[in-house]
This record gives C-alpha cells, sequence and structure tokens, in this order.
C-alpha cells in the first residue's frame, strides 16, 4: 500500500517533470540580431542619401534648365463663339437681367 506521502510525492515529481524549461535569451543571438539590424538601417540610409543626392540634383537641373513650376497656371479654355453668337448671347442676357454693366466682363 502507499502512503499519502508517496503519492504527494510523485505528484510533485510529474509537475516538475512537465513544467517547460525558462528558456534564457541567447545573449550571442542577440547581439547578432541587433548588428543584422544595425546593417539593415545603414543599408536603407545610404540609398536614401542616394536618392535625396538624385532629387537635389534634378531640382537644380529642372531649375537651371527653364523647367520649373514657376508660372503654371490655370489655362482658361478658348471660346470658339463667333462674334455674331457672342453679341446674340449678350443681348439676352440683358433681357434676362444677368448682365452687370458696371462688371470687367459684364456677366453677374
Amino acid at each position: 500500500m502507499i502512503k499519502i506521502s508517496e503519492k504527494v510525492e510523485q505528484k510533485e515529481k510529474k509537475e516538475v517533470e512537465e513544467e517547460p524549461e525558462e528558456k534564457k535569451p541567447d545573449s550571442q543571438g542577440l547581439v547578432d540580431r541587433g548588428i543584422e539590424t544595425a546593417e539593415r538601417i545603414e543599408r536603407a540610409n545610404k540609398k536614401h542619401e542616394e536618392l535625396l543626392q538624385r532629387q537635389e540634383a534634378l531640382a537644380v537641373t529642372n531649375a537651371l534648365g527653364g523647367k520649373s513650376d514657376a508660372g503654371e497656371g490655370e489655362v482658361k479654355p478658348k471660346d470658339e463663339r463667333t462674334e455674331d453668337q457672342k453679341a446674340k448671347d449678350y443681348a439676352e442676357a440683358m433681357e434676362k437681367g444677368e448682365v452687370n454693366p458696371l462688371k470687367e466682363d459684364g456677366y453677374i
């Protein structure tokens, strides 16, 4: 016959065996990952610097080559109506009260 104390001891042994060992971080592995990460960051910084230099060179070329954004504005569509059609439209607008002769273009 097994005594109660022996049952308790057996149960404790099973619990100890079932508990996983705590994994200690591998310090060398962490160092290697840190070095790898630093190298990736350095490569990315180098590539970013190259792209920035290319962008600056392009901006200088555009500015000196007359290809800058200055002076670009909205282009108004050309009015393709004939002079007679324009006069007729103006007369109709005056009859409706849509024309203000004090304004530059005449229309309200």
